[in-house]
């Protein structure tokens, strides 16, 4: 289960840190020395370990991103686990079945849908915010492209195949 929780957390946090980042970068008309967020102020002992000592926005996504890997990895076992068991069973079929979808944007209005699995799509999502954050900085162009939009609308349904994993495994 520490895999299915750990993937559940980086899909869910990506798209967050990815909208960070574009408003931290994108240009402000009214400043354009800065973005539209300013730099958080954190309490002094704030520990930045689980985001792997990082401390600037885009290191702590490229971190995140790579942990997918790693959370993937943990729930590999479950392939092989209790076979006929019926929970297990359903958290195989949420996690490894092609129950989820993938939806890969154009932009806002137009998209394609493909079947896939729920590790497959958190592969997906860390593939197309490494495309982004190739990108020198965020524009408005960019936050209305494909990556970002890729990175940013792809986690609800598995969030909740994984939670349905979680609960009913």
């Amino acid at each position: 289960m520490q895999g299915i929780a750990f993937t559940r957390n980086l899909v869910s946090m990506l798209p967050a840190w990815v909208g960070k980042l574009l408003l931290f970068e994108i240009e402000n008309p009214d400043d354009p020395e800065a973005g539209f967020l300013k730099d958080a102020n954190y309490v002094d002992g704030f520990t930045f370990i689980s985001y792997g000592n990082n401390t600037d926005v885009r290191s702590i996504i490229q971190y995140l991103c790579m942990r997918v890997a790693n959370a993937v990895a943990i729930m590999s076992p479950l392939r092989h686990f209790k076979f006929g068991n019926k929970f297990i069973e359903n958290v195989r079929s949420n996690i490894f079945g092609r129950t989820n979808y993938f939806y890969t944007f154009i932009d806002n209005n137009t998209y394609d849908k493909s079947p896939a699995a729920s590790i497959q799509v958190a592969y997906m999502m860390a593939s197309n915010i490494g495309k982004l954050l190739e990108y020198e900085r965020m524009t408005i162009e960019i936050a209305r492209g494909p990556e970002s939009l890729n990175s940013r609308n792809n986690n609800n349904i598995i969030t909740s195949q994984l939670t349905n994993a979680i609960i009913n495994g």
